[in-house]
């Protein structure tokens, strides 16, 4: 190596060497103009130029000296080369053996992985090979040797170009996938597109469909092994795991031939791109697991939904004042309560006709065992808390004694329930409670015996005051409840009297003076009807002198219409006297004048009392000018059709008081 160094530094010296001579020719010239013109030159030039001679008698000596070791090596460059082209024989026999074959091309992942890292040993050997073959020649160039022939070495290296670029390709593909297969699978699982993307890409790379491209033993391959996983792609879907339980992994591992052991923090895509094959084989399969995950999943998340309104749900409550002024909390909102249960049993129901529901059964009979029991507990709670506060406050204040044990027995059993709910509010609770719902039975039963009992003595009171069949069950209570409350009376009697809108006490609400219509009317009552806790009694007085009181007014606007001869002054009486007195008394003048043909003269009466009553002067707001302009309404209305009956009489010329017309 250090003569063919030396012998290139030397050919190169001597090609250079024509190149300094005329430098030293030119700096003398000028070396000799310098002394010329300033008296001194640079003796430097000189002693350049001796080392120069000698360096180049050095040269020769060189050329000479080393001309026979050249020689020598010249000799065993040949035998050298001779030695590489035999290596080179040698690589090629085990490059021909060992390159890959379209035998590894075909086979499975693991054998092309072994062909590709055999390939790139070869090529690590064939690179050191390679090195050598231009060593030698650039020695042989060094030594003005003829380059060496290294035909086979070439035929190597195209083949060896050649093979690397059908698995440069496989590589690509690979590395490309292993990025893709090292992800978890919980993250990738949002993220197949990119599996999706890789295989499009490559698609079009390999050309497929493409009349054009020119197809290897690699790129068959590798599209076969492209529309495989293309086949794979849709199908992951059924294996992304969100609805799996852990029963669903074990059987979906087992499917597809993953270790049973597997868990899915552990799990990555590439664990199933290397079940691919089984994946697709069993698609059916796992389409049905699927399906069926997600209709369990759906079953799951109902009875955990139904687990949580089992725990969240609660009664609503409000307060209550009994009859003794002690606060009791009782339910409310009961329909959005029994809506709910309702909804939950529907949901049950629906759970049914689900074809994985068998693996359910058992958790929802049991809810739905509890949400039948609750329904029938509620709907008991509710029917007796209704009767319980309808009969409270007429127990409470004392009502049917011979029932008061019984209500009070019931009473401590309702509020007891009714405490128990306070303490815990929540309606599983409730239900839960041991004997809760034959307690209810109970308090439903006996509530429905003081009903019954206070029924009876509502027909009783209706038997002795026929009125009070007018008026309801809840109006009536009232009545007999607050007997003597002024308020009470005046709501009530309006319903009990047609013509009774409310009436006016004396100054201590003790006694009934006076009638009062809607119009404001007022009939003062002959005597005074006093009020008492016998209800019954004393509306039946006040009825009695009802009819008393018109009676005698009836009697006294008759008595002043016939004795005066005029009509009565209608703000003396009130308007349903002043028109049965006109009525009778139209009566009484037609038939005198039937009977003696002076029917005229009572139409004439009739019409100048028409002018007197629509000649009053009804200017003003006061209640006591409307009351008497309803009056004068009334009579007026009662006087145009007595002259119409008149006129009738006078055309059909009646004169006798059995006359069919009259009659």
């Amino acid at each position: 190596d250090e003569i063919a160094e030396a012998k290139r530094l030397h050919v190169q010296l001597i090609e250079e060497n024509p190149q300094i001579v005329p430098l030293f020719t030119l700096a003398d010239s000028k070396n000799k103009l310098l002394r010329n013109v300033a008296g001194g030159g640079l003796d430097v030039i000189a002693q350049l130029r001796t080392r120069w001679d000698k360096f180049e008698l050095m040269l020769e000596s060189h050329e000479l000296m080393v001309k026979d070791q050249i020689e020598l090596m010249k000799s065993n460059m040949q035998a050298t080369i001779n030695s590489f082209n035999t290596e080179i024989e040698k690589f090629a026999s085990r490059w021909e053996q060992l390159k890959p074959s379209d035998l590894d091309i075909d086979a499975g992942q693991e054998s092309c992985r072994n062909a590709l890292a055999g390939l790139k040993e070869r090529r690590a050997e064939w690179d050191e090979l390679s090195k050598q073959a231009e060593k030698l020649r650039t020695e042989c160039e060094n030594f003005s040797l003829p380059p060496p022939d290294f035909h086979l070495a070439d035929h190597v290296s195209r083949d060896m170009e050649e093979c690397e670029g059908m698995w440069t390709l496989y590589e690509e593909f690979s590395n490309g996938l292993s990025d893709l297969s090292k992800q978890d699978w919980i993250s990738f699982r949002g993220k197949t597109y990119q599996f999706d993307d890789f295989l499009s890409s490559w698609y079009s790379r390999l050309g497929v469909g493409q009349g054009d491209a020119q197809h290897t033993t690699m790129s068959i391959r590798l599209t076969r092994e492209v529309e495989t996983y293309q086949m794979l792609a849709p199908l992951l879907k059924y294996v992304r795991g969100e609805v799996l339980s852990t029963d669903h992994w074990v059987e979906l591992y087992g499917m597809v031939g993953l270790p049973k052991t597997m868990t899915i923090d552990k799990l990555t895509f590439g664990h199933y791109l290397s079940v691919s094959d089984a994946i697709v084989g069993k698609a059916d399969k796992l389409k049905e697991l699927y399906s069926r995950a997600q209709g369990e999943v759906s079953i799951r998340e109902a009875l955990r939904e139904l687990e949580m309104w089992g725990a969240a749900t609660t009664f609503t409550s409000t307060s209550y004042i009994d009859t003794d002024d002690e606060e009791l909390f009782i339910v409310k909102d009961w329909k959005e309560l029994v809506n709910q249960v309702g909804d939950n049993q529907c949901l049950l129901q629906s759970l049914k006709d689900s074809p994985y529901f068998s693996s359910f059964a058992d958790k929802a009979q049991l809810w739905e065992g509890r949400l039948a029991e609750l329904d029938e507990c509620l709907r008991h709670l509710n029917a007796a808390q209704r009767k319980w506060v309808y009969l409270e406050p007429i127990f409470g204040r004392g009502a049917l004694p011979h029932e008061q044990g019984r209500f009070r027995r019931v009473n401590d059993d309702f509020r007891g329930v009714m405490k128990n709910i306070r303490t815990d509010s929540r309606v599983i609770s409730f239900v839960s409670r041991p004997g809760i719902k034959t307690l209810l039975l109970t308090v439903l039963e006996q509530l429905g015996r003081c009903q019954k009992a206070l029924n009876e003595f509502l027909e009783e009171k209706r038997a002795l005051f026929p009125r009070f069949y007018f008026i309801g069950d809840d109006d009536l209570l009232e009545i007999l409840g607050q007997s003597t409350n002024p308020v009470v009376i005046q709501t009530h009697l309006k319903k009990l009297f047609a013509g009774i809108h409310s009436v006016k006490f004396d100054d201590n609400t003790k006694n009934i003076l006076a009638m009062c219509s809607l119009e404001g009317e007022v009939v003062p009552l002959t005597k005074p009807v006093a009020i008492s806790k016998d209800v019954e009694v004393w509306l039946l007085h006040l009825a009695e002198e009802m009819q008393t009181t018109l009676q005698a007014l009836l009697a006294k606007s008759l008595h002043t219409s016939r004795s005066s001869r005029t009509a009565v002054n209608p703000n003396e009486y009130p308007s349903q006297i002043l028109c049965l007195t006109e009525e009778i008394e139209f009566t009484d003048h037609c038939e005198a004048a039937i009977g003696d043909g002076s029917l005229n003269e009572v139409l004439m009466e009739l019409e100048t009392q028409l002018e007197g009553y629509t000649n009053v002067d009804l200017s003003g707001d006061s209640t006591d000018s409307k009351v008497l302009d309803l009056k004068l309404k009334a009579l007026i209305l009662a006087t145009i059709h007595n002259i119409e009956v008149v006129r009738l009489l006078i055309a059909e010329r009646v004169t006798k008081a059995d006359n069919w017309l009259w009659q």
